[in-house]
């Protein structure tokens, strides 16, 4: 299990949420600081050719959203997310 933290206000950590594997796969999960109602965020599966993931949708006026990857695409995928993130933490050091 892996856990993700933010730091509140007073220098504290709070959980967000954590990952899970799974034998069907990965899944992501709210902790605190979500409605009550909310568990699952992310769901990730091993199709065997690739990756289907659903992100749930705990509104009535947006549905559930799947992606579905071979294992090409959602490494790339992967490389792309990672240059990104970087890109926004040099962004947010620069407002800083």
């Amino acid at each position: 299990m892996t856990k993700r933290y933010i730091v509140d206000d007073n220098g504290g950590y709070t959980t967000i949420f954590s990952t899970n594997k799974t034998d069907a796969g990965v899944v992501v999960m709210a902790e605190s600081g979500y409605n009550l109602d909310v568990k699952e965020l992310l769901t990730l599966a091993d199709t065997g050719n690739g990756f289907v993931s659903l992100c749930h949708s705990y509104s009535s006026y947006k549905q559930d959203n799947y992606v579905c990857l071979d294992y090409a695409e959602a490494e790339y995928l992967y490389y792309a997310i990672g240059e990104a993130l970087k890109l926004r933490k040099k962004k947010a050091k620069r407002v800083l």
